[in-house]
């Protein structure tokens, strides 16, 4: 036995084969055990063959795949080829089917799922590994397949020369065809079915025998051998094994998809036009099975979906206005950002959502609203020792990005804010909903001398920011934003060429600039802001000193918000770390509110504590109805008096309805003269879209609720509709259609005319309008009265 093999010192054989034997042995320059294979070579083909299978295998080193065993090194000693491996702990698949016979179907076809994944890996690099085989299949102590030995790969469509283990190689091996990924599709076909089996395909008979029957003889089915295997898994393997490569899959994916559907079928795979990576599918699936990650994932989507053609409209205003306020918390947060130095000083306070949108603009108040979603889901988990931080530090790199652009993006600020909020998405995602992973992440790159990028490319089979740019596909992202998130190439820096350069380059610079504050100090951080300084120096023209005075600045622009994004500052390291580095005692809110007040031309906002008599509480509970109500009326009153559209009256009325009285749903229904029919035209709360397609009622009927109110002119109270006495005034379409315990409908009526209904629920029985609410009810009706007349 060999002591050292170049500059590895051999510790034992692990095995010998036709190809060459293997060793274990140390790496003592990385402090490492590896498995090293010393190929069998022929003296005559020695000179013709090493160097391409050095180059093959400098190809595969740079593979990363959880279900790939990673090569490390290739080179030569003593006239023999040698490849060197990561040393995995386990046992092969041929000892596993040996020791066991047949395997579950389920647990095989897991395991074929992930053997699959990484084959299309490969494939996608270019790579055939072709010889395919249980032996080359090492199963870890977590039952996670690793594929072994792609010494003998060859690039994709080359022809190659008769090699591989016999009763695994495709018939296209044997009649000396160009080889493709269906080869191995068909070795995996062999090796499923070999699982199922308990014993190979084709296990009798001479090399020679074996090959013929490959390339010739039918197969029956593994049912036939085991009679636990259905006819999907009978189909699957029976395509995967057909003797002609255009009969078989087209692709490792495609085959993956049904097994997949095989093991969860109830599960959609979504997208399946192919291109999204199998991993990245499979990562999402995962986290929409997790307790909070599909509503928070559905509200982003709908936000985007349901305006992303809109402009700045009063349906898409209204759109937007809906999904914010069904979230009390969010509402409450962007109304403070709104009204804080956020957007800088605006003329009078901002009370509803439906005024923030025509204020500020559409785009300004979507992507606002979108970066606050972002940053509630990091801190409801703050608990998560790796992201105490990471919220903070994220938003302040997209205030950071924001100021980046100005100057350079045609844009706007909103896109490079929300570009530079969610630039690290990717890793958040991994650390809130695959702790395992992430700390394997952290363990290959502590014992393996990986940076985070390859160590997390090791784990998961993709980039951080792969799986990030998927999920931001699924949320209804447009191109521009989810490309944003694409690393950049080490080195220099050049000039941008476009909006989509630039906002990725912002969003780059800023969380590298952040990632400075929270890892260094003293001279180190001074290092370092020079060296991002050199690398940005052509795309963004700022120093050193500049980018420096810039994260500071955002880091003052974050405790002036502290009090709207509920940010306890004595908790934030990040904010600390600035407080020290500028002297001013970290811990007390009134000194983050003096620090946060010497950035020049902004007053400071409250600090992030509760005051005496106030409740630091979230959300809704944080809302005074009496407040919502009386400060909405103001405002109203105030738009009343300038030039705005009925529309955006019509809506901020509903939304103080809304959100002042505690509504279930608020609908304002205008009538169709032609038809003698109320129908709804604007609403919020549950149902919307519902509300809005059938809502509807013929007028000029006696004896309903909402008939009663439009011949009266009186608003109609109901606190129960199971009361004897008010049950036959609730027509028969109500109860179809909504069928709430208690509602009230207030007529809209001008020069003795209706021209439309308020109606508005609660979803439980009561009182529905206590104390004085009868009266600001009466004022809001009073106020749209005056906005019809005016205006219309």
């Amino acid at each position: 036995m060999e002591d050292r093999i170049g500059r590895f010192k051999v510790v034992r054989e692990l095995g010998r084969g036709a190809q060459g034997r293997v060793y274990l042995a140390d790496d003592p320059h990385l402090a490492r055990r590896v498995a090293i294979k010393v190929l069998n070579l022929q003296p005559q083909h020695r000179s013709a063959h090493t160097q391409q299978l050095i180059r093959e295998a400098q190809t595969i080193s740079r593979f990363q795949h959880p279900n790939i065993v990673t090569v490390y090194d290739a080179d030569e000693h003593e006239g023999m080829v040698y490849i060197v491996f990561e040393y995995v702990e386990g046992t092969t698949l041929k000892e596993l089917i040996a020791r066991k016979g047949k395997l579950d179907v389920a647990y095989g076809a897991r395991l074929m799922s992930r053997l699959l994944d990484g084959i299309a890996y490969a494939h996608d690099h270019g790579i055939v590994h072709r010889d395919l085989k249980p032996a080359n299949i090492m199963i870890d102590g977590k039952d996670v397949p690793r594929i072994l030995d792609f010494g003998i790969a060859v690039a994709t469509g080359s022809e190659p020369e008769l090699s591989g283990t016999s009763g695994y190689m495709s018939p296209e091996q044997l009649n000396r065809q160009t080889l493709g990924p269906a080869s191995d599709l068909f070795s995996l076909g062999l090796i499923f079915y070999e699982m199922l089996a308990g014993k190979p395909v084709f296990d009798k008979g001479s090399d020679v025998n074996v090959l013929y029957r490959i390339a010739f003889d039918p197969v029956e089915p593994p049912s036939a051998r085991n009679s636990a295997v259905d006819p999907r898994i009978d189909h699957i393997v029976m395509r995967a094994i057909e003797k002609q490569p255009e009969d078989r899959y087209a692709s490792a994916l495609e085959m993956k998809r049904d097994l997949d559907d095989y093991l969860n079928p109830d599960e959609s795979m979504g997208d399946r036009d192919g291109k999204s990576h199998s991993t990245v599918d499979f990562l999402i699936r995962r986290m929409s099975r997790m307790k909070d990650f599909p509503t928070f994932s559905q509200n982003i989507s709908e936000i985007n979906q349901k305006t992303s053609t809109s402009n700045a409209s009063a349906v898409s205003a209204s759109d937007l206005s809906n999904v914010i306020l069904r979230d009390y918390s969010l509402t409450s947060k962007l109304l403070k950002l709104v009204n804080s130095a956020f957007y800088g000083q605006l003329s009078g306070k901002i009370t509803t959502v439906t005024r923030a949108v025509v204020v500020l603009g559409f785009e300004r108040v979507r992507m606002t609203a979108i970066g606050l979603m972002l940053f509630d889901q990091l801190q409801n988990h703050s608990h998560v020792a790796d992201l105490k931080d990471s919220a903070v530090a994220s938003f302040m790199a997209g205030l950071i990005s924001g100021k980046l652009s100005e100057g350079v993006s045609g844009r706007g600020i909103e896109e490079s804010f929300i570009c530079g909020m969610m630039h690290n998405l990717g890793k958040h995602l991994v650390i809130l909903y695959f702790p395992e992973e992430y700390g394997a992440i952290r363990e290959r790159m502590a014992k393996k001398n990986l940076n985070e990028h390859a160590a997390s490319l090791s784990v998961l089979g993709v980039a951080y920011e792969e799986l990030a740019m998927a999920v931001l596909r699924t949320w209804n992202f447009p191109k521009i934003i989810v490309d944003s998130l694409c690393r950049l190439p080490e080195g220099r820096v050049a000039k941008p060429k476009s909006e989509g350069e630039v906002l990725k380059v912002v969003a780059n610079c800023a969380n590298a600039m952040c990632e400075i504050l929270r890892t260094t100090e003293g001279p180190a951080r001074a290092e370092a802001f020079k060296a991002l300084a050199a690398r940005y120096r052509d795309a963004i023209r700022h120093n050193d000193k500049q980018m420096h005075d810039l994260i500071f600045n955002g880091a003052r622009e974050m405790m002036r918000y502290a009090d709207a994004l509920k940010i306890d500052v004595r908790k934030s390291d990040l904010l600390n770390r600035v407080l020290h580095e500028t002297g001013v005692p970290a811990a007390p809110a009134a000194a983050a509110a003096a620090f946060a007040s010497g950035l020049p031309g902004r007053a400071a906002a409250p600090a992030a504590v509760s005051g005496p008599g106030k409740a630091a509480t979230a959300g809704a509970a944080a809302e005074e109805p009496d407040s919502v109500l009386i400060e909405g009326i103001q405002e109203i009153s105030n738009v009343l008096l300038g030039d705005a559209q009925l529309n955006d009256v019509l809506y901020m009325i509903l939304e103080t309805m809304y959100r002042g009285f505690g509504f279930q749903r608020v609908v304002l229904c205008v009538m169709d003269a032609r038809s003698g029919r109320m129908t709804a035209r604007f609403a919020f709360g549950a149902d919307t879209q519902q509300l809005l397609n059938q809502f509807s009622f013929k007028t000029a009927t006696a004896g309903d609720a909402f008939n009663a109110a439009i011949e009266t002119n009186q608003e109609i109270i109901v606190n129960d509709t199971d009361d004897p006495g008010v049950k036959p005034l609730i027509p028969e379409w109500y109860v179809r259609l909504i069928g709430a315990p208690a509602f009230v409908v207030y007529p809209i009526v001008i020069r003795g005319k209706p021209i439309g209904v308020f109606y508005a629920d609660k979803g439980k029985k009561g009182d529905i309008l206590p104390g004085n609410k009868t009266s600001y009810m009466k004022t809001l009706c009073n106020q749209a009265v005056l906005a019809v007349k005016q205006m219309r």
